[in-house]
């Protein structure tokens, strides 16, 4: 059986025809803080065991030497304009974020982005990829007031001005937003 590398399941992502790919959250966010005790995709993993072998599956073939290739053919198979790296997880090492890079820069025209607490890498700086700094992990020093940035907050929180909530639009961030307030 071959396993499924990309998904279009996420509502947000089907509004776009965007895709994502996933892997374990709690194995893959070292750098995550307080978000750790409310994170949807720990909990997806906890209730759906589909999608929980599924990400597995998909961290044990982030490390295949094969990785670029083939994640390359599906972003072809499926033809989307936006494709999101980790509806669930993080970049866990520089080698895995070097990996993206080669497939980001072979798909041009494809718009890229990803949410991450791992601010210790060093991301690229492509013109189809925006890295969006998530708050809520142990190096939120690390981000600027400038940053494209997210945050995860109590369900009925009124938003800051300047906020946008996520919850209801995955790419805010193409509408010339700063900032992000994701509902949760």
């Amino acid at each position: 059986m071959k396993p499924i590398y990309v998904s279009i399941s996420n509502t947000k992502l089907k509004k776009f025809k965007g895709i994502s790919f996933d892997i374990p959250a709690r194995k893959t966010c070292p750098k995550a803080g307080e978000c750790a005790k409310v994170c949807y995709a720990v909990k997806l993993a906890r209730i759906y065991k589909g999608y929980a072998a599924k990400v597995e599956q998909n961290q044990a073939f982030t490390r295949s030497p094969l990785f670029v290739d083939e994640i390359s053919k599906e972003i072809e198979t499926f033809a989307g304009e936006y494709f999101r790296i980790h509806g669930g997880g993080d970049f866990y090492s520089q080698e895995y974020l070097d990996k993206w890079e080669q497939v980001m820069r072979r798909f041009p025209k494809v718009k890229f982005y990803a949410y991450t607490k791992s601010l210790h890498l060093k991301f690229p700086k492509l013109r189809n990829f925006r890295l969006i700094k998530s708050r809520g992990g142990r190096l939120d020093s690390l981000i600027k007031p400038w940053d494209y940035q997210s945050k995860i907050v109590e369900k009925n929180a009124v938003l800051p001005k300047g906020w946008v909530d996520g919850s209801v639009d995955d790419l805010w961030w193409l509408k010339g937003k700063k900032c992000i307030l994701r509902k949760h």
